[in-house]
């Protein structure tokens, strides 16, 4: 999920309602696909997440780990990071752990947490 319409590279108009982990309700705009830049070991790389939802009043950018795992990747999870697998066990990003979240190893300050196979379904 994405609140930065500016992200997208493609966008058609979907209405909707989201619950959001507080029990609270937000709408859903849109769905489309949203590059993001992302740092993997040295390499820099630019990511393709198909398929996010538009959802301007998140106050932050989220991965859904279940579509991830759903579309046939492998999330592994330890203390500092989460590394994002695909079916040939070829790393596509990670994360580094912040508190109680984890958020994208990227290659600028701003980072977006919703994935290039060089597609990802989620």
């Amino acid at each position: 999920m994405c609140n930065d319409k500016t992200a997208f590279v493609s966008l058609v108009e979907a209405a909707g309602e989201l619950n959001l982990a507080d029990g609270s309700l937000t709408q859903v705009a849109a769905r489309g696909d949203v590059k993001v830049a992302v740092q993997v070991g040295n390499m820099n790389k630019v990511i393709k997440l198909e398929n996010t939802l538009f959802v301007p009043q998140l106050k932050t950018n989220l991965l859904s780990i279940s579509k991830l795992v759903n579309n046939g990747h492998e999330v592994v999870f330890s203390k500092s990071q989460a590394v994002v697998k695909d079916k040939n066990g070829d790393v596509k990003l990670t994360a580094r752990s912040d508190g109680d979240l984890f958020s994208l190893s990227t290659p600028h300050a701003h980072a977006f947490t919703t994935t290039e196979r060089p597609d990802i379904d989620t």
